[in-house]
Order: structure tokens, then sequence, then C-alpha cells
């Protein structure tokens, strides 16, 4: 997935949108200032953490093409004008959908939580399937529901069968 470029009318100068997230657009086309560089840069840091997302692939793709490492502090001393695109007839900025979505705080910090909460689903499952203990056998034939103790890292809790039948 390169990162796309649109021509402009301009003697064929290549626009290249660093953090295109939305096919299609039309919006204005912008180049980054230091301030919109440091801003893409923390952000792009953030996405390329998220794997599984669209917005990480954009981000570690624009790495490679504009050949930046997100995760490294030499990302700062980029410089954002890119100097040497310019001697190649191209433009390296972003279209202002793509900003607005790609530097959407509140849409990283949804995601960076559903990761933890996953990661979380997990390892509880993952406890409290092996910490399952039967705590009701050798009763000697007495018709109380077996009991089962589940340790799941928060607190202990006692859980019985849903359905009880009663032996003649």
């Amino acid at each position: 997935m390169a990162a796309p470029t649109t021509a402009s009318s301009d003697s064929e100068t290549k626009h290249v949108c660093a953090m295109h997230v939305v096919p299609g657009t039309t919006s204005d086309f912008l180049r980054f200032s230091e301030k919109s560089w440091s801003k893409y840069i923390s952000c792009a840091e953030r996405w390329v953490k998220l794997v599984d997302r669209e917005e990480h692939k954009v981000a570690q793709n624009a790495g490679e093409v504009l050949g930046v490492e997100f995760d490294s502090s030499a990302v700062r001393t980029v410089d954002y004008r890119f100097p040497d695109a310019e001697s190649k007839n191209m433009h390296i900025g972003f279209h202002s959908d793509c900003r607005r979505r790609f530097c959407d705080v509140s849409k990283i910090d949804l995601a960076e939580q559903g990761v933890e909460r996953a990661a979380q689903k997990r390892t509880a499952t993952a406890s409290t399937s092996t910490d399952v203990q039967n705590l009701g056998e050798g009763s000697g034939g007495s018709t109380k529901p077996k009991v089962y103790q589940v340790q799941d890292g928060q607190a202990q809790r006692r859980l019985r069968p849903c359905h009880q039948t009663k032996t003649p």
C-alpha cells in the first residue's frame, strides 16, 4: 500500500498524503507546518503500536515512504518540509479530511482502551479456566448442589449450577 499521490496542475507536481485514511477525498491538500508535523508524529507513534487497524497500516507505510521510524527519538529531527521531495516535484503533506481522522486523539484513546480490554479479557479467561475447583465432591450422596470456587484475580466468587434437580 503506497502513499497515495495526486498530480496537481502546476507542472505535474505530485501531492503525497502522509496520513491518507479517507479514500477519494477532495478536501484541501496542505503542507506540513512545524505544529502539524509534531501532531502527526505524536499520533503516528500511537497508531503504529495498534496492530490490525487501518491507521496502523497507514502510519507504517508512511514511515517507509518518508524514511521515518516512529518508534525512535530521531523522528523529531526530520525536516518536515522534505527538501529532497521538492527536487522530485513532490509535495508531502496531508488532506484536511485525512488529518482530522488520523489525528483524532479520542479515536486513538478508544482504540488503545479496546486493546487493553481485549488483553485483560484474554488474561481473565485464561486464569478462570485454570482456577475452577470442584469444592462439592465427597458430600456422600447429599442433594446439595455442587459449589465451584473461581479465582479471577479480583475476588473469589462462589458459583452454583443454574439448574437444580432433585434426586428421588
